[in-house]
Order: structure tokens, then sequence, then C-alpha cells
């Protein structure tokens, strides 16, 4: 029996090892999304800035979040892309998953993201800034301290990464959440 279990225990860390490897940023520099939470002029409404920096070429992108405070509700208000590095591309779709998540304190918002979906190829360019703005709203008692920006595994498959123009290069970048001005 112990020799079973051992068994299993390897070929669980072979799988884990590989997936590592498969998802692992191989193109130059580590990428990097850093999520900076904001207040707003408005009460109890704050914005999550995702910023991606990336040194190569990225046609797709993935940004699955959970997004929860200790002290209180949330709710999804929006999404915005204004002035973004992605405002051109020609698929941008926010998500909130309340289906396969309502027993999941808090948000699950998964950002999908694709450059173009006709003959011309929009990438995102490399550089460092805004993707998007999702908007939130909290219940009296929650503040900007209890609030937590993680990245999340979000059924069938979204994990966070991007993907090149051949759809086989794929880019696991880091991830960071910080409060302005904190």
């Amino acid at each position: 029996m112990k020799k079973n279990v051992s068994i299993i225990l390897m070929v669980a860390m072979v799988f884990w090892l590989s997936a590592a490897v498969i998802y692992a940023d191989t193109v130059g520099e580590k990428d990097k999304c850093s999520v900076v939470l904001k207040e707003t002029a408005k009460p109890n409404h704050w914005a999550v800035e995702i910023n991606f920096t990336n040194d190569e070429p990225l046609f797709g992108m993935v940004f699955p979040l959970h997004i929860w405070s200790d002290k209180g509700e949330l709710t999804y208000d929006s999404t915005s892309f204004a002035g973004t590095r992605v405002e051109d591309f020609a698929v941008k779709i926010p998500f909130q998953d309340t289906e396969n998540y309502k027993d999941t304190k808090g948000l699950m918002i998964n950002l999908g993201l694709i450059g173009s979906v006709g003959f011309e190829s929009t990438e995102l360019k490399p550089g460092s800034g805004p993707i998007a703005y999702h908007y939130i709203t909290g219940t009296k008692g929650v503040t900007t301290e209890s609030i937590v920006v993680d990245t999340t595994f979000i059924y069938p498959s979204n994990r966070i990464m991007g993907t090149m123009i051949d759809a086989k290069t794929r880019i696991k970048p880091t991830f960071e959440f910080k409060r302005a001005g904190k």
C-alpha cells in the first residue's frame, strides 16, 4: 500500500512540474501583472486597476481575479478600457462568474482579451501600463484595507496568462497586489 501511495505522489509531482514548465514565461524577461486598488470620489467605491508589463508582443490574455473583503459584501459594477493599452483590441470580455462560485466569498471576475478576429493582427506591444479598470462597490464597513485582490483559477481552465500570436507560446506573469498610496 505504501508503495502505491509513493507511486501516486511521484506521478502527481511529475504532472505538477510539467504544468509549471508549460505555463512558464520562457520568452525574454518575466512579465508582470500588478493590480492596484484605488479609492474613487464616491464613498464605498473602488477602482481595481490591472497593469501589465510585457517584453514580447501578446495576442491574447486572461486575467481571472478573486476580489473579497472580510468586512462586508462587494458588488461588481463595471469594467472600463478607456485609455488602456488594449483599448483597440477586438475582444474585451469581463465576466463575473456567479454560477460556479455562488458559495465563494467575494467576486470572481474573469477578463478575456483577444487582439483581433480578422485578417489584421492587433497585438499588445511590449511595454507597461493599464489593461483595464474594474469598478466595485462595498457595503458599509468595507474599507480599502479590508479588500484583497488575488489571481485565481476560474472554471473550466482560466488562469492568469498571455499568449503570443502563434497560440502556442504561453506567458505566465508574476502577480502582485497593492493598495494605492500604501
